[in-house]
């Protein structure tokens, strides 16, 4: 199952840190209507280039599902910031 909140994590080289969530459920809510809008051009795309609209779609799933549990640091000098998806 899905976990409800990522987490990012932004730290300064002074000793400042600020740690923001950020509610998958809003983010899924504002993506719907620009996947409705692109699905058909997608679709097109998939039958322009000889495949199959179901294996790309699967694909693509699987790409959104493997997102689960990625953590991301990067650091530069003293700065850095942290993506958590659980």
């Amino acid at each position: 199952m899905m976990r409800s909140i990522a987490g990012i994590e932004i730290s300064r080289g002074s000793g400042s840190h600020a740690h923001v969530g950020i509610p998958l459920f809003l983010v899924c809510l504002v993506a719907l209507p620009f996947a409705i809008l692109l699905a058909p051009v997608a679709f097109v795309g998939c039958l322009v280039f000889g495949m199959n609209p179901l294996q790309v779609m699967r694909g693509l799933r699987q790409v959104l599902a493997s997102l689960c549990g990625t953590h991301v640091e990067i650091e530069r000098g003293r700065d850095a910031v942290v993506v958590h998806i659980p």
